[in-house]
């Protein structure tokens, strides 16, 4: 049905913005080797799979999408939203937790000032975008913004690409096999999880 669809899209495919962020993290930070990120991104792996499944079972995330001609479409939220909104928040939080912790171990100035616009960004975004799309919504019944909540990550954008020009960020060298044996680990372990 249109609803189902409508969830799918709008709930299901974001599912993949906090295990993707905490990822960015792990890359830049290049702390791979850190058991606290690795088992992280297995929790944030775990609920990432588990709501991007949750979003296929009609009413577990949205019961009823209500559009009226000219107005923005309404949710009546199912018994798993608030948790959805908890995984995203617990992945942001994560996210911005490792980039505090790298900035307050760092003396380095110039990574200190990359880490802060990045960290900047993440709060900013993640802030407005949880109020819009998930606080509006569960607590006030308020859908008319919902529409806003991915267009904040423009901060993110925003702070990330400053810090790239100003302070020159992400001037490494990536180790492309390391990145293609994650993409793979990840890979395999959705496709394991799908069968």
């Amino acid at each position: 049905s249109g609803e189902q669809i409508y969830t799918t899209m709008v709930m299901g495919l974001p599912t993949f913005v906090p295990t993707t962020l905490l990822c960015f993290v792990g890359f830049f930070l290049n702390i791979w080797d850190k058991w606290s990120l690795r088992l992280s991104m297995g929790i944030l792996l775990f609920a990432n799979i588990f709501f991007l499944g949750i979003s296929f079972i009609p009413g577990a995330l949205v019961i009823m999408v209500t559009t009226v001609s000219g107005a923005p479409a309404t949710l009546e939220v199912g018994p798993f939203y608030p948790f959805y909104g908890l995984y995203y928040t617990i992945g942001f939080i994560m996210s911005a937790l490792f980039l505090i912790q790298a900035y307050r171990s760092t003396s380095h100035l110039l990574r200190r000032r990359q880490i802060l616009f990045v960290l900047l960004g993440i709060i900013t975004s993640f802030s407005l975008a949880v109020f819009v799309s998930i606080a509006l919504i569960y607590f006030f019944g308020n859908s008319s913004w919902g529409w806003l909540g991915p267009d904040f990550t423009l901060f993110l954008v925003g702070g990330s690409l400053y810090a790239m020009y100003q302070y020159q960020f992400l001037d490494m060298r990536l180790n492309f096999s390391h990145i293609f044996k994650k993409t793979l680990a990840f890979f395999s372990s959705c496709l394991v999880f799908l069968i």
